[in-house]
């Protein structure tokens, strides 16, 4: 059986070279990189980056990349408009929505993996269901 450690555990602090060190040292051989900007902010490059060399060199490899469910760093409170929907029915917003996807996924590039991709989608058909799916696919770098 493979273990494979999700970052969502400590989705509420910075990930950083020295937790990534500890669950390598653990002896965990993979792990699921969790993009929540409070945790992981695909969008600063100096941060990215420094994983990046890091994941370069390293014996723990990116299993997976969890897709981000929020565009802000306060998990959606700044308003309804932070939550991301890739099934957005308006094409200008899904597409939005898709671009910020996009750009976490970016970082399996340049962490050195093929590797998977998980979310959650929601199609609303009208104010009272709600049918939600997870989506998993594989990255090619």
């Amino acid at each position: 059986m493979n273990r494979v450690l999700s970052t969502h555990v400590c989705v509420n602090h910075r990930l950083s070279v020295a937790w990534l060190n500890k669950a390598m040292q653990a002896g965990i051989p993979a792990v699921e990189i969790f993009c929540a900007r409070q945790h992981l902010d695909y969008r600063n490059r100096s941060q990215v980056a420094e994983l990046g060399h890091w994941f370069g060199d390293a014996d723990l490899k990116l299993h997976s990349i969890h897709a981000p469910m929020y565009t802000d760093e306060i998990w959606g409170r700044s308003g309804p408009h932070a939550a991301i929907n890739i099934c957005e029915l308006v094409k200008g917003t899904r597409m939005t929505m898709v671009d910020e996807v996009k750009r976490a996924l970016e970082i399996a590039r340049l962490f050195h993996s093929s590797t998977w991709c998980s979310t959650w989608a929601s199609a609303k058909r009208n104010l009272t269901s709600a049918r939600s799916t997870q989506l998993s696919a594989p990255l090619k770098s």
